[in-house]
């Protein structure tokens, strides 16, 4: 059953390039269904950033399952949001690529979802990180 769901998830050159024309509307970052992403699909290494700028804005978000700070690989910033460009998470072990975001008709002017950050990860999706990973952090 995990097999067909990871098999889902999983887009194919075609499928991407549907996604990747299909609307105009602003695209951001979805942290919270990386973090899903990461435990359906078991990955361990992880790069995220925008597919058609990829070498601009990507950097390691995921480093032997460990939660990994790609800021230090882009000194002009990561860029996880835009109107033309489609945040993708790219799984370094099998290299399966996944579109990883939350649309909005307007940009949003949320820096640490479209610019580097001084926080790699924002808290809230670390936390939720932790939780499926161990168990509920704060209660447990």
């Amino acid at each position: 059953m995990t097999d067909n769901i990871i098999d889902s998830l999983i887009l194919n050159d075609e499928q991407m390039k549907a996604v990747l024309n299909s609307d105009d509307t602003f695209k951001v970052f979805d942290w919270f269904y990386f973090v899903d992403l990461i435990n359906v699909c078991h990955i361990k290494n992880a790069k995220i950033g925008l597919y058609e700028d990829w070498e601009a804005t990507s950097a390691t978000a995921l480093q032997n399952g460990k939660m990994a700070n790609g800021l230090d690989e882009s000194p002009q910033g990561i860029y996880l949001g835009s109107w033309y460009a489609t945040p993708v998470v790219i799984d370094l072990d099998t290299n399966r690529k996944y579109t990883c975001f939350t649309s909005y008709p307007e940009r949003v002017v949320i820096d640490e979802h479209f610019q580097a950050a001084e926080e790699w990860w924002p808290v809230d999706a670390a936390k939720y990180y932790a939780d499926k990973l161990y168990g509920d952090f704060e209660n447990g």
